[in-house]
């Protein structure tokens, strides 16, 4: 069963689109984050190979979700508004 469910079609890139909106349905949830990869990690049954055997998927989230902010942050600097 679904946790949530969103839509959005804006023309735009995924770092501004899908990754604001998995944020906030994730703050919406109440769940924590690495409670949830805990969760996926110990269910998954997924073969890794060599190339990604140092890939951790919460860094890159976390990496990513900073990338946002800073884009957003640079267009509200740019066109004069807030971040």
């Amino acid at each position: 069963m679904p946790l949530a469910c969103t839509w959005q079609s804006t023309g735009l890139t995924h770092s501004r689109t899908l990754l604001p909106m998995a944020a906030d349905l994730l703050r919406n949830s109440g769940l924590a984050l690495e409670d949830m990869a805990a969760q996926w990690i110990e269910d998954a049954d997924v073969p890794r190979a060599d190339a990604l055997g140092e890939l951790h998927a919460l860094d890159f989230f976390f990496r990513l979700s900073a990338y946002q902010k800073a884009l957003a942050e640079k267009d509200a600097g740019e066109s004069g508004g807030e971040g």
